[in-house]
């Protein structure tokens, strides 16, 4: 067996099983710590579930999309006259199990390949493919005190007072905050005159991403009547907030919005629920279902 370039081998042998072998085809090794823990999570998770469920439906092909890092892991489990169901399931659970413990040997990656016969070609095991995007860039700095002072771009004597909570996030935490800001002004931009008054309101990230991340804006009582914030100026404090979290990093945070000691209100950013797994099965051609599972990381699971 010889190495490659990248660390990994060519061709992984399957314990217990001499006639089967992994021929890895691509290797995108991975340095950022959330993606290694999501594709090893991935892998875990089709190692329970590759070829089909409990309930002994087949699945051809399932998907992991962890929702962190937007990583997929995906393994086929192709219709094969050399193999009976169960032998098949078991050969390429095995050799998951290979490719989790070969990330501490060889390095950390995201990997694509095939499960073969040597003897027997005809014999259609199963593939791995996987996707992994190039990680966010670190912010540019870090929060020191928990609180901070900042005023509003384009609007003298507004300002943020701003509370944080907790410890900064990772590269990732960081880019889905940005990411809730730009959802935030965009869908404030469709509501009508950039004039408009502001009203009371709740935002959540896009839900493909199940971060349970949300947007949370209260026009102050006194502020009603003093003061008048519309929809340009709170745009305007998304963009300051976007600003912010590039520059500082991801965090937790409340804030008030002052202009002359007048509160025009407070809002925050924050996660409305504990993180959590959701499994999607797609269907073997039999029925569809869903089902959720506490979890300390966010997982999609497609099956079809």
């Amino acid at each position: 067996m010889h190495g490659s370039s990248n660390g990994w081998p060519p061709e992984i042998s399957l314990p217990g099983l001499t006639d089967f072998v992994i021929k890895i085809n691509h290797v995108l090794l991975l340095s950022d710590p959330a993606q290694i823990a999501d594709i090893k999570g991935a892998l875990e998770q089709l190692h329970r579930i590759v070829c089909g469920d409990k309930r002994g439906i087949r699945h051809v092909v399932q998907k992991v999309v962890t929702t962190h890092t937007r990583t997929e892991q995906e393994a086929t489990c192709p219709i094969s006259p050399g193999l009976p169901l169960l032998q098949q399931t078991y050969i390429l659970s095995t050799a998951i199990q290979v490719l989790i413990s070969s990330q501490n040997i060889f390095g950390p990656a995201a990997i694509f390949g095939r499960v073969i016969s040597r003897s027997d070609p005809s014999k259609h095991v199963g593939v791995f493919s996987a996707l992994a995007g190039q990680p966010p860039a670190p912010a540019r700095g870090q929060w020191g005190l928990d609180t901070y002072t900042t005023d509003v771009s384009g609007y003298p004597g507004l300002y943020l007072n701003i509370r944080t909570e907790g410890t900064t996030g990772d590269n990732w935490d960081r880019y889905h905050f940005v990411l809730l800001c730009q959802e935030v002004a965009t869908w404030l931009e469709g509501q009508g005159s950039p004039s408009g008054a502001m009203r009371d309101f709740t935002r959540a990230l896009d839900p493909a991403f199940l971060q349970h991340l949300t947007f949370q804006w209260f026009n102050a009582p006194a502020a009603r009547v003093t003061a008048r914030l519309t929809r340009q100026m709170m745009v305007q404090v998304l963009s300051t907030l976007t600003w912010i979290f590039n520059e500082k990093g991801a965090r937790v945070l409340f804030f008030n919005l002052v202009n002359a000691r007048v509160i025009f209100g407070g809002g925050s950013i924050q996660y409305s629920a504990a993180p959590h797994m959701l499994a999607h099965p797609m269907g073997g051609g039999v029925e569809n279902n869903t089902h959720q599972t506490n979890h300390t990381r966010n997982y999609q699971v497609h099956e079809s």
